[in-house]
């Protein structure tokens, strides 16, 4: 009888250092939980969280306005530059980014430098975590202790597509795809047509290589210009890109800016070797 009773603990006891033993699978979180999705989100490394809801916008004439902010679209661990365009009685102190949805907190990102009138381009990662699917963001400028009316930010999260999968599309604003690589090397070609309203490609291999583009290197974010006075890079034209790649190589991030304030329209589509 003692023999069956410590045969029948020992394998209790196996059981359940076995089920201890296994990978613990991550929590993985669905967008449409706007709760737990703010806090798989990141901004610039100045930002903080600010419990509660954003503050009441300001009915003063004088209160700076959002006029325009640019959707958003990244990869689960990825990072996507959002600009925001703004007009202002003095220099802004701050954004003020909420999760739609989501009331335990707030995002405060300090504008240091910025102009009373302009674009800031704000990078948002998004935690490996995240499943695909879309949210929604408000957005708030503060001046001097006055808010602008929230301007709402959709935005999505997306699976990298296969290398040489689709054709990509867009408008204005900073656009960034990952396309995944197939351990081949040789070139990626991409072809594109920007159209006559002047537009910036830029392409890094594995998230940090600058490997082409229509302008010259530069590292992360890209750059944004108004389409009246286009800042050097941005063309109004069709060209093709060819990016060298080696079998060790695992995706390439393709960043369009569409130029600001002219509706401009871009695509492009890719060859893989």
């Amino acid at each position: 009888m003692k023999r069956l009773f410590f045969l029948i603990v020992s394998a209790t006891l196996l059981a359940n250092c076995s089920k201890n033993d296994e990978p613990q699978q991550l929590l993985q979180i669905d967008p449409s939980d706007p709760e737990a999705l703010a806090k798989e989100i990141s901004f610039t490394p100045s930002t903080t969280q600010v419990a509660g809801t954003p503050p009441a916008p300001s009915s003063s004439p004088s209160a700076p306005v959002i006029t325009n902010a640019s959707s958003a679209s990244v990869v689960a661990s990825g990072t996507v530059y959002i600009p925001v365009t703004y007009t202002s009685s003095a220099a802004p102190s701050s954004l003020l980014i909420q999760v739609v949805g989501a009331t335990s907190f707030y995002f405060s990102i300090p504008l240091p430098g910025a102009g009373a009138n302009g674009t800031v381009t704000i990078p948002m990662s998004i935690s490996s975590r995240v499943l695909t699917g879309s949210f929604s963001m408000a957005a708030c400028v503060v001046t001097g202790g006055e808010v602008s009316q929230p301007y709402y930010i959709p935005a999505a999260v997306t699976e990298p597509l296969a290398c040489g999968d689709g054709f990509v599309s867009g408008t204005e604003g900073v656009t960034n795809t990952r396309h995944q690589l197939n351990g081949v090397a040789g070139t990626v070609v991409i072809s594109y047509d920007t159209y006559t309203v002047p537009d910036r490609i830029d392409v890094f291999v594995d998230g940090t290589k600058w490997s082409g583009g229509t302008g010259s290197s530069i590292t992360p974010p890209p750059p944004t210009s108004n389409c009246a006075s286009p800042l050097p890079g941005f063309v109004g034209a069709a060209g093709t890109i060819n990016v060298p790649v080696t079998a060790a190589n695992k995706y390439i991030d393709v960043y369009v800016s569409g130029c600001l304030g002219s509706g401009t329209a871009w695509d492009y589509s890719l060859v893989c070797p």
